[in-house]
């Protein structure tokens, strides 16, 4: 399988020899981010410059973003050093600048070409041209000042009326090391300009811009040195020398605007090379945001892919987890569940590494997750499979111990069927979520041994002559009442659910069958006397006591009638019963609570919830009934719950299509079923049993 992370840097790399669309590195949270581009040419090769909400980030080489950093930084330097190198004028202006005010400094104000350099080593011998011991005599600090002075001293003192060298140092001080500071000053600044190059120009204009602002202090202290001579036609000059200035020097007039030019040209050079200065920073941080987008654009391309790798596994796997825990909610299986619990975990992870962009052991867990999801889904089908096999065994054995308990036996069979109930209860009671497969295939065996039991029982009952005679005699008695429910039907005599619960019909319609019959019997005979006359003797003896035993016949013919035709006005077998149940579109649920406790009350809402389930599964529409002493809760398939007195829910269910009953007893009564009045199936049981439930058997 090719590696998702190869199949993301290829749909990547195929986005950048396109035209390079950005939204990919859109980072999580951006949404509408200004995009703006700075276009330029280096050697006939088209950059651009990309700035995502104004920050610099992507430079673009033929709309291709530029990776490698070496050519990053180099490309991007090119570009400020095309764009922010000063041009020649800008830089020969400033040359301009620095020439005035150093040709200013000894042009000569009362006397030509006589200035600051004349004072300062002609006159002032402050700058090595007289030697003492060999030393030239140079005032750069307080001793080397104080020699200075002492020269002066030596030959200016009297003039100067001047008791002895001190007074001369602090000027000497302040006029020559400014002096020579200056010089320092413009020699830095021509040479430095003279030969300027790529590498060094933010440094020359960067070291001029910050000591131009020292010209001005120390161009006061040469100008206003009181060695000078005032200025001829300064009044303010004049008199500020008055009774100070030893006119030893000529007067100053350095070129204070051309000091200012200084300044200002090379503050405007160095703040429009800014960007220059910066630039390697600059590289670096632009590449930075280059390798955060693109990795994150990389990222995404790869999750992208993952996602929809990970997509049918995910749906098939959230499948293979529910149908595992359904498993796991009927059979123990420690296998199953150690598996399930890892399956679970890698299916929040994986979403969860991938969300995070945490490739790392990605390929091996969705390889883990596919295999265990294969996995998983063959042990929860070979444990259902075992489960359902178990309840289809359990289903059959209580089904046919339901039909069982509807037939007429005899008390031989009855005796074997009551042992056959005891251990099916018994089987039933030990059925129930959370068994071993081994547990399910040893009651799966013991159900099936019950079951052949079960039908040997049937097959007996049904062999019997003697059986076959009462069945058919039973059906007679079933479509007689079949007849009377249509009959009161169509007369309203009486209600026809009202038959059943009043032996006067049947027993009127029992006595109506003796008397009809008898009287045919009788007519027959006494035409039989009419036409024999007596004519054989002891006849009349004979015929009366034929006519004797077929009443005899008739009367228990219609007491056997009268018998059976209440057993089916109430009572049916389950085949009968279900029979008739499939013909009808809706059934009533009653569950009576009223002598039932809190966990057998849950157990038979259970029970009662599952034959809901099965009705739906026959698209049969239900209502539930919930009695409790005081009130009772109406459930219907389709709405919301309402309440009713217990007596208009029994009413209600008994005037229902079809109604079960189910109702509380500490001794288990036969299951009860009816048809022909009312199609009604009665239970009373005890907790063990609705847990177990075998009612749904019957829909099995």
């Amino acid at each position: 399988m090719t590696s998702p992370k190869a199949v993301a840097f290829l749909l990547l790399f195929a986005g950048l020899i396109s035209a390079l669309n950005l939204s990919p590195y859109f980072l999580a949270g951006e949404t509408n981010v200004s995009i703006a581009y700075t276009n330029f040419t280096i050697d006939n090769v088209n950059y651009s410059i990309v700035k995502f909400a104004n920050v610099e980030t992507f430079l673009l080489k033929n709309q291709q973003i530029i990776t490698d950093q070496a050519e990053f930084n180099s490309v991007l330097y090119t570009y400020y050093v095309k764009t922010y190198y000063p041009n020649q004028t800008e830089i020969d202006d400033l040359k301009a600048a620095i020439t005035t005010f150093n040709n200013s400094r000894n042009d000569g104000y009362d006397f030509k070409n006589k200035e600051e350099y004349v004072c300062r080593d002609d006159i002032l011998l402050s700058n090595g041209k007289i030697k003492i011991f060999n030393q030239p005599v140079i005032c750069s600090d307080n001793t080397s000042c104080a020699k200075n002075a002492m020269l002066l001293f030596s030959v200016y003192g009297e003039g100067l009326g001047l008791g002895s060298a001190t007074p001369l140092i602090a000027p000497l001080m302040d006029f020559t090391p400014s002096s020579l500071k200056m010089d320092g000053l413009m020699i830095n600044y021509t040479t430095m300009l003279d030969n300027m190059t790529d590498d060094t120009l933010v440094s020359t204009l960067e070291y001029i811009k910050t000591t131009s602002p020292e010209i001005k202090t120390l161009s006061n202290k040469i100008e206003y040195t009181i060695f000078r001579t005032p200025k001829l036609n300064d009044t303010a000059d004049r008199k500020a020398c008055q009774y100070k200035c030893y006119a030893l020097c000529p007067s100053f007039d350095l070129d204070q605007n051309a000091a200012d030019l200084i300044a200002s040209r090379s503050n405007a050079l160095a703040s429009k090379i800014a960007p220059l200065k910066n630039a390697n920073s600059t590289a670096a941080q632009m590449y930075n945001r280059t390798m955060v987008r693109m990795d994150y654009a990389t990222n995404t391309a790869i999750a992208e892919n993952y996602t929809k790798i990970f997509k049918p596994l995910n749906e098939t796997g959230n499948a293979t987890i529910t149908f595992a825990k359904e498993t796991l909610q009927h059979v123990l299986d420690p296998v199953l569940s150690q598996k399930l619990f890892t399956l679970q975990s890698l299916h929040t992870s994986i979403p969860a590494s991938i969300a995070q962009r945490n490739f790392t052991n990605l390929d091996a867990d969705i390889l883990k997750y596919k295999n265990l999801t294969a996995d998983i889904t063959t042990l929860s089908n070979h444990s259902m499979e075992q489960y359902t096999k178990t309840l289809n065994a359990k289903n059959i054995e209580n089904s046919l111990v339901l039909v069982l308990e509807t037939r007429d036996l005899d008390p031989i069979t009855m005796s074997s069927l009551d042992i056959l109930k005891n251990q099916t209860e018994d089987l039933n009671a030990q059925f129930r979520d959370g068994l071993s497969l081994v547990d399910l295939q040893s009651l799966e065996g013991n159900y099936t041994d019950l079951s052949e039991q079960a039908q040997s029982l049937l097959q007996n009952e049904k062999d019997s002559p003697a059986k076959k005679a009462i069945s058919m005699f039973r059906g007679f008695a079933r479509r007689i009442n079949v007849g009377i429910a249509a009959l009161a039907d169509n007369t309203n005599f009486i209600p026809r659910s009202e038959i059943p619960d009043n032996p006067w019909v049947l027993g009127a319609f029992s006595l109506v069958t003796f008397f009809s019959f008898a009287s045919l019997v009788i007519l027959f005979f006494l035409y039989i006397f009419a036409l024999n006359n007596f004519r054989v003797p002891k006849t009349s003896h004979i015929i009366a006591v034929a006519l004797l035993s077929i009443l005899v016949v008739l009367f228990l013919f219609s007491a056997f009638l009268f018998m059976f035709l209440g057993k089916t006005s109430t009572s049916a077998t389950l085949t009968e019963f279900m029979n008739d149940f499939d013909s009808k579109q809706s059934a009533a649920i009653l569950v009576d609570l009223r002598n039932a406790t809190v966990t057998d009350a849950q157990a038979m809402q259970n029970c009662a919830q599952k034959l809901a389930s099965e009705f739906a599964d026959q698209n049969k529409t239900w209502t539930m009934y919930t009695v409790t002493p005081n009130t009772c809760t109406i459930t219907p398939q389709y709405g919301t719950n309402t309440s009713s007195t217990p007596a208009d829910c029994e009413l209600n269910a008994t005037n229902s299509e079809s109604s079960f009953i189910l109702g509380y007893s500490d001794v288990k009564d036969a299951l009860k079923f009816s048809i022909i009045y009312e199609n009604k199936a009665e239970v009373f049981a005890d907790k063990e049993y609705y847990d177990s439930c075998p009612l749904i058997s019957m829909f099995g």
